[in-house]
Order: C-alpha cells, then structure tokens, then sequence
C-alpha cells in the first residue's frame, strides 16, 4: 500500500508591450491515492478515455503514478495558457473545472480493486484474480481476442474470429458456401439455397463461376449426345457386384445372389465388355467392397459379409496381379466405415472414405488418418480429388481436405417436380468428367421415368452441360459407371442386376 500526495505550483506569467504583470497563483492540491500496483488501466467514462490518450505517454494502455503526476502538472500548465487539448468538459475553456475532473478522474480509478471480483468504475472486467492469458488482465482490461461479461465476477470466452471455419457463438456460419465475410447467412442469391426463379445458387455472387452474380447459369458447356447401347448381361444372377477397371479388364467382383446362393466370392472379368467369364475367387465372400488399380495391381478394400451393421464389416485388404492369386494386404482401422465406400488414388497414395479418410503409401505401409471430408463418388481429376456433397461439387488439393473448395452447385434445370435428380456416381471419361444421374426412390421410375437419367459433363468441374439420352434405357437404379475402352460403361445393381449399357462420348479422348 502507498500514499502519495502531490502538490504543485503554477504560475502564470502575462507580458504585454507597456507594462510587466507578474501573478504567481499557488496550489496545493492533496491527493491521498491508495493503490495495490504500480500500473493501472484507466478505461470508463469518456472523461477516462480523454484523460487516458493525453496521460499514458508511453502507449501501454496503462498509467504508472510518475504518468499522474505529469498529467497533473500538465493541467496547470494548460490552464495558463487555455490550452484546449485539456477541456475535459468541453466548455471551450481549461480551467479549475478541468482539473476537478482529472482529479476525480485518477481517485476513481485509484479506488478500484483489481482482483476482488467485483467490476468497479475504471474496470473493463474483473474475474476475481490477477492472472493473464484467461481474457481478464492483472490489471483488469480485456485481453486481445477475449469476450468478457459484464458481471462480478466477469466470466470471458475467447471471441469468435470470423474466417477460421468454426461456427463460433455469435456466428452463424463460418466457411461454408451462402456464408458472408461476416460470418452472417446470405438471404436470397448466394445463399446456396435454390430460391424462387433461381436457376442455380453456388454459394456466392461472383461472375464467372458457372453461376452469375443473379443466379443464372452461365458458360454452360454445349450437351453430349450419348447414345447408349445395350451390351451382353454379366452370366450371373449376382446383384451388388464391386466393379472396376483394373490391368486392362472391367470385374464384376463378389455381389449377393439373391436366388439362394447369398454373399458372393466370384470373380468375372471382360476384356472386350462382350464376352464375361469368371477368372476366380476370392478368399472370402464379400460385398459392398471398393476396388481400384493401384501400382499395377487390382485392390480390394473392406466390404461387408452379413449386412450394413459395423459388426459384419470386413477390414480386410486384398491385391493380385491377375484377378486369380490374391494376397492380403495391410487391414484397415477397426473403427473405419469399410461398407460402400470409395476408393481413390492421388499424388500415388491409396485412399478410402467419405468422412474419416486414411491413405495407404504402399503394400508394407500401414492405413494412416489423413483428414476429413463430407462426400460421396470420389475421383482424381485434374490432379485432385473431387467429390459430390448433396448438390455441392468439391474438390481437394490433397485427398484428404487440404485446400477443400466448392466448385458448383449442380444446376436447377435438373430438377423435375418435386424431384432432384441424385447424381449417383462422378466417373472421369477422357477429358471430361461425369455426373451420371440416380433414382431418388423405386417409385420415382414410375411417376418420373426421366428425373434420373441426366447426364452432366464437365471440363472443369465448374461448368456443367446436360446431356441428351438417346434412346431410353430401361430404368437404372444404383448403378455404377466405368470408363473402359475409350466408351462410358453403366451397370445396373440391386433391381437390375446383370443389365450392361455402354456409349460413345464424342470429342472425350
């Protein structure tokens, strides 16, 4: 504890060409300022605020007591020469008054107990003790980046930071598309809501993107014309087969054979699309499984041997040089989503997953978490990976997240009363990659024979084109689609399981 009083004495000295009026004015101005430390903020009343910017000479929002009394002495001084930087009231004068509120002023701010718990006049905030870095200071100001309450004691949240993608309090959204760089919704054109006559909504009003700053679909590419083929039935009753392209072949890799035979091990394999014979075995029967070519050899990942429930997921891995002698390779984290996913191969790693993702860097490796990402569908194209999430087309520098952006929003003219038409599947063909259309519902083959039959082709990603069906195919629910031998390649699962569809994308290769 300390007391210190200061007194001061001013004079004020008037000349004037005829005659020498000296006035020496004396003022003793005691002061008795009780204080716990050497420093403190002084932040409240504007009269506070005034005094703050003319005293703390130093700039560290804080006054030392050699800072008081130099404001002092520099009151009296500005009275002698009516020096208005020091009009506290604002009166177009300093004088007396001027010094009584600096003085109140100070004893006010002296008065205050920084740490008991209790926000007093000079005080920003108080949370009951003299610790920095929890947003109330020793001296109890606000630290940078903190929120505090107003009550005793404060209590003080980290404030939100707009921009971090983290939808923080106060916020309501942070990131994501139709999300303002307030960190406030966008209501109407760039909310990423398809609205009234809005033919798309990308999440933003930039020119240029594919969809214009009034939510009109700009620079679509010129439609394809596809006309589809129907191609010799894989020779099985097998439904829900895996299906790739791997060593210069199209598979057809295990499946559920409804006719009694259940969960499937068989493999069959074309290398025309014409002729399907079956090449092998697998170890196990499995379906639901991913499958891709990686470094020369046909990949098998996960799958499922009873159902969709986690406990029938086989976290197994197997990889071969000819569809017929299998090795295992390294298994797949128990606690991975192995059932339906994708597989896909970027910067020469493996990856699987749609929210949890893990890379493999070779057949010795092991399965390693790399990041996150919300998608379904994943390809490589353009060297990155691209995904579908909802109507959202994104894309992902790294496979796993890093530098995830959205490149689209599937355009509104897919829309057929009240049903979307899902894109079920993304497939790079050539130069272009694909959106291939998907049955929302069994019923809707019925009531919207042609919601689900839309075929998208994009150069970029961004810009999409519709393209024309000629002729109709018979229905196809869940199906999956390959590039094979320079020709789009669609198979029908679980309710037209065995149909083989095949089309010429003109100007792809």
């Amino acid at each position: 504890m300390q007391k210190t009083t200061i007194s001061m004495t001013f004079s004020i000295l008037l000349r004037s060409r005829l005659v020498l009026i000296s006035l020496v004015l004396l003022a003793t101005i005691g002061l008795i300022f009780t204080f716990s430390s050497s420093t403190h903020v002084l932040k409240g009343s504007l009269t506070d605020d005034r005094v703050l910017t003319l005293a703390d000479t130093d700039h560290n929002g804080t006054l030392s007591v050699r800072e008081m009394r130099k404001a002092v002495s520099n009151m009296i001084r500005a009275m002698a020469v009516h020096d208005l930087a020091y009009d506290l009231d604002s009166s177009g004068t300093t004088d007396r008054s001027d010094l009584r509120l600096l003085i109140q002023s100070i004893r006010s701010f002296l008065s205050a107990v920084c740490g008991n718990g209790t926000v007093e006049s000079s005080e920003q905030c108080d949370d009951g003790n003299a610790a920095s870095g929890d947003g109330c200071s020793p001296q109890c100001a606000v630290e940078p980046r903190f929120l505090c309450s107003g009550g005793s004691p404060s209590v003080c949240t980290i404030a939100p930071v707009c921009g971090n993608n983290k939808v923080e309090s106060g916020e309501q959204c942070d990131g994501t598309l139709g999300c303002d760089g307030g960190c406030h919704r966008i209501v109407g054109c760039g909310s990423n809501t398809l609205e009234n006559t809005e033919e798309c909504d990308d999440g933003n009003t930039n020119n240029g993107d594919g969809c214009s700053n009034l939510c009109v679909v700009e620079n679509a590419p010129p439609p394809l014309s596809l006309p589809w083929t129907a191609e010799p039935s894989i020779p099985s009753t097998t439904r829900d087969f895996t299906f790739a392209v791997a060593l210069g072949k199209m598979w057809a890799i295990g499946g559920y054979d409804p006719a009694g035979a259940g969960i499937m091990n068989k493999v069959y394999a074309t290398s025309d699309g014409k002729e399907w014979s079956q090449v092998g075995t697998l170890p196990y029967s499995v379906y639901g499984a991913g499958a891709i070519e990686w470094n020369g050899e046909l990949w098998i990942v996960g799958g499922s041997n009873c159902g969709s429930q986690t406990s029938c997921y086989i976290h197994r891995t197997l990889h071969s040089s000819d569809g017929v002698t299998w090795q295992d390779g390294p298994e797949t984290p128990g606690d991975l989503y192995v059932h339906n996913q994708s597989l896909y191969v970027l910067n020469g790693k493996l990856f699987i997953g749609n929210t949890k993702i893990h890379s493999l860097a070779n057949a010795e490796s092991s399965w390693k978490p790399v990041g996150s990402l919300f998608g379904s569908s994943m390809v490589t194209f353009l060297g990155k990976a691209w995904m579908i999430n909802g109507r959202s087309v994104l894309s992902s520098d790294d496979g796993a997240g890093g530098g995830l952006q959205s490149k689209s929003i599937l355009p509104a003219w897919l829309t057929t009363d009240q049903y979307v038409a899902n894109p079920g599947m993304l497939v790079v063909h050539g130069k272009y990659l694909l959106a291939i259309g998907n049955a929302p519902s069994a019923a809707a083959t019925i009531s919207h024979p042609d919601c689900f039959k839309t075929v998208l082709s994009s150069l970029d990603g961004i810009h999409w084109g519709k393209s024309s069906i000629s002729p109709c195919w018979l229905p196809l629910r869940y199906h999956t689609i390959l590039s094979f031998k320079n020709r789009l390649w669609m198979f029908g699962t679980v309710f037209d399981s065995g149909k083989v569809y095949s089309a010429d994308v003109p100007g792809a290769f």
